[in-house]
């Protein structure tokens, strides 16, 4: 289970790569830690004694246990079999994406469907979620289901930058201005407000 890589340098070794700046922001979607690393839905994500077993487990489990579902099996999500047009890479070419942290096997486009309605809702802060169950998606997994979505990167970027003004006690929207990041208006594109010393 390796973190994946942020270097900002693409296939091509050019750090201008739009493909490698979205699985940058993709991948701040995800979380790694002790807890999910462990598979742990509660507790905080420092180290606790039992991670070392759980991981170890989720481990095995990942390398030999977890496995796409049989053909004519369908997704938990939306209830329907994944052909391989809901694939657009390697990594996905069934059209199953099988989360790192929990092991669930859902289809792709319901993987991202969801993903994408997490991001658009203002109210949700913190890691993507797996779409069956409460654990948060890893790293890795959270670059597959923003992949290719450029108005959830856009968002999931805004989101990312308001989280951070508003943790800034300096920090004041613009009374003068309709686009503020404060999340009083939730079409808000573009930062106008000012850090005052």
């Amino acid at each position: 289970d390796s973190t994946p890589s942020r270097s900002p340098a693409g296939a091509n070794g050019s750090s201008s790569c739009p493909s490698a700046q979205a699985r940058i922001i993709a991948s701040k979607a995800g979380h790694d830690s002790w807890k999910t690393w462990a598979g742990r839905a509660t507790g905080t994500d420092e180290f606790e004694l039992m991670d070392l077993a759980r991981g170890f487990k989720r481990s095995f489990n990942k390398r030999f246990l977890w496995k796409e579902p049989s053909a004519g099996a369908t997704c938990p999500v939306c209830f329907t079999e994944p052909t391989t047009s809901d694939a657009d890479d390697d990594n996905t070419a069934s059209g199953w994406h099988i989360t790192s942290s929990c092991g669930h096997a859902v289809c792709v486009s319901c993987l991202r469907a969801y993903s994408a309605s997490l991001v658009a809702d203002r109210t949700h802060h913190g890691p993507l979620k797996c779409p069956v169950c409460a654990l948060p998606l890893r790293e890795s997994d959270a670059i597959v289901a923003l992949e290719g979505n450029a108005e959830a990167l856009r968002l999931l970027d805004d989101k990312m930058r308001d989280e951070l003004l508003r943790a800034c006690p300096q920090y004041r929207s613009c009374p003068n201005c309709s686009n503020d990041s404060s999340g009083s208006n939730a079409g808000a594109t573009t930062s106008t407000g000012k850090i005052r010393g």
